[in-house]
């Protein structure tokens, strides 16, 4: 009896085997996990298939193994496995083993018509092929279920077009507007009609800028990238640096509150090195003072001088002018407020002369900006030397100090020059403002010539009601002649009392004849945000400053670095400082081609304010 129902479920789990392991599009074995190298399949299937239920099974399923149980037909019809069989000599086991066959057949046939020949019976079609690529636009997918038909599974499929994307491995990839360009790991990669991003070879001993390959890598050589320059080592590899970041800072001063001069505070000497100058303040009493430094911020001399002020400084063959105020009598000053106040410093710190001007009014005189020549010198600032008001002037000079021309530039209301630069023709330009304390204050440049004698002036910019005298301003604080008669400048627009004022830059063409404003960017947040000088780069122009807390700033006020494209669009802005006030006021160009940026702070140094000496790459040497 045993034997019968033991050959039974051996032809069953066969059966059952055939069945359910049919997948996917293609048939597959009937039993995919038996070992191809088992000598008895039919023991393999009893194995995996029995019912659990027969009563010579373990309690786990598994079938009974026991080496005693001589009447195993399973175990005994595997002839060469020793240890099913008792005794494999044994002839008389060896008969009851071949019954035990026979009658598992018996048992089989009687399986076969109790249970559903339906070879479909059990077969889950879950299991799709993946999907291909029908062209290089078009993803062909299968159903995510499928049909059994025969023991085989067969699932349907879709054309599915891939947008402004292409088919690759059987998935759409790439997003990208055809003909756009870019770099990956140094690898130029140009977008194709398919919108699918195309790699080139990588750029060897060059690198890769807007999705070209550029530069050749040379020891030595170097290459900008926006604000990150690019120095080819040694070995011929592409090395990045921060534009923005400080090579080194230093700061300078004494126990008094010391403040670069607004007007153009420092300078580059004959002898490689650079000066710097402005006022110093203890208590009611103001000094000028004046330190020289070498290439690497290392300080050469330093100096105080009482009684004058500084604020602005320019550089000659062999020395410096400082031009300021000074009050009276010092100097035989003898106006009422102030006069104004020029000295010579030689290049070892030597003051060789030093002047006061009188106001022709006997009122007011001071110097806020200088530009020397080969000759002499220009000082601007502003005067009562024509009414009650002041009014932006223009003053001659030889390098002995002797005045020569004198212009006063007079608009309605109070009027001031700032800062004064000389062009290559020898001619002059200088901005400031017009019209405080009325209804239109605005920013103002003048041109004029070597004499003296005025070519061209114009107010820019929105007006600002200032019929108050307050704050609300809006000012020139310096002019870039170009060589084609137009004009760059910088400096500060009111806004609203919201948002305060603004720092802007603006260019203006044909100034002499129709000047016309080709654009103008503003900068800033809710704070207070100024320009106060401005040089030139090969790409556009970098402007130094101050920003208060805002869009820019983090801290009371810091110094302000933005360099701009040659339409004054943003390129990148950063600010400099620590806890107290900072501002840049003036910068010059290094003989490495990087920049030394002047101001003062708050945040560090001796006492007070010093001044602050910054060198920063900004463009690529």
């Amino acid at each position: 009896m045993r034997t019968r129902q033991l050959a039974s479920l051996l032809a069953l789990g066969v059966h059952l085997a055939g069945c359910n392991a049919v997948l996917g599009l293609e048939e597959l074995p009937v039993d995919a996990g038996d070992d191809a190298t088992n000598e008895d399949a039919t023991s393999d299937v009893v194995d995996t298939s029995v019912d659990t239920t027969v009563g010579d099974t373990a309690a786990d399923g598994a079938v009974d193994t026991g080496t005693t149980d001589a009447a195993d037909a399973g175990d005994a019809a595997d002839a060469k496995d020793a240890s099913d069989a008792a005794d494999a000599n044994d002839a008389s086991d060896a008969s009851d083993a071949s019954d035990a066959a026979d009658g598992a057949d018996v048992a089989s046939d009687a399986a076969d018509s109790s249970f559903d020949t339906d070879p479909c019976s059990g077969v889950l079609c879950n299991a799709p092929p993946a999907s291909t690529c029908t062209d290089s636009k078009t993803r062909h997918v299968f159903a995510s279920t499928g049909t059994c038909s025969g023991g085989s599974c067969t699932y349907g499929a879709s054309d599915v077009a891939c947008t402004s994307q292409a088919c690759v491995g059987g998935a759409c990839v790439g997003s990208c507007s055809p003909g756009a360009k870019r770099c990956n790991a140094n690898v130029p990669q140009t977008c194709d009609s398919s919108g699918v991003w195309q790699g080139a070879t990588a750029c060897s001993n060059q690198t890769c800028i807007d999705g070209v390959c550029q530069g050749v890598c040379g020891p030595g050589q170097k290459s900008c990238v926006l604000t990150q320059g690019k120095t080819c080592d040694a070995t011929g590899n592409w090395l990045t640096t921060d534009l923005s970041a400080p090579k080194w800072t230093k700061t300078y001063g004494t126990t008094a509150d010391e403040s670069i001069a607004l007007g153009g505070g420092l300078v580059a000497t004959s002898d490689g090195d650079f000066q710097m100058v402005g006022p110093s303040v203890i208590g009611t009493t103001t000094s000028t003072y004046a330190v020289k430094v070498g290439p690497d911020g290392t300080k050469r001399w330093d100096k105080t001088q009482p009684n004058v002020a500084a604020y602005a400084l320019g550089a000659l063959s062999d020395g410096t002018i400082g031009c300021g105020q000074i009050g009276k009598p010092n100097l035989g000053c003898t106006s009422n407020r102030s006069c104004g106040y020029c000295v010579r410093y030689a290049l070892d710190g030597t003051v060789t002369w030093e002047k006061a001007y009188n106001a022709a009014g006997g009122d007011i005189q001071q110097f806020y900006g200088v530009a020397t020549s080969p000759t002499g010198f220009v000082a601007v600032g502003d005067t009562t030397d024509t009414d009650a008001f002041l009014d932006g002037f223009a003053r001659g000079f030889d390098l002995a100090g002797v005045a020569g021309f004198t212009t006063s530039f007079p608009q309605t209301r109070e009027d001031n020059l700032d800062v004064v630069r000389r062009a290559a023709d020898g001619s002059y330009w200088a901005g400031g403002y017009i019209g405080a304390w009325s209804a239109c204050q605005q920013a103002y440049v003048v041109h004029f010539n070597a004499g003296g004698t005025k070519i061209a002036e114009k107010g820019l910019g929105p007006c600002i009601n200032n019929t108050s005298g307050s704050g609300d301003r809006a000012a020139v604080y310096d002019v870039l002649p170009l060589s084609d008669g137009s004009v760059i400048v910088v400096g500060v627009q009111w806004v609203s009392s919201a948002v305060n004022s603004e720092a802007f830059i603006a260019k203006w063409t044909n100034f002499d004849t129709s000047p016309t404003e080709a654009w103008r960017k503003t900068f800033g947040g809710a704070g207070d945000d100024e320009f106060w000088r401005l040089e030139p780069l090969a790409d556009g122009y970098v402007a130094v400053g101050q920003t208060l807390p805002g869009r820019f700033g983090a801290s009371a006020a810091d110094a302000w670095v933005v360099k701009v494209g040659l339409d004054g669009t943003l390129v990148w802005s950063k600010t400099y400082g620590g806890t107290g006030d900072d501002k840049a006021a003036s910068l010059v160009r290094a003989a490495d081609g990087s920049y030394l940026i002047a101001g003062h702070t708050s945040s560090s140094g001796a006492g007070g304010k010093d001044f602050w000496l910054m060198n920063v790459p900004i463009a690529c040497p």
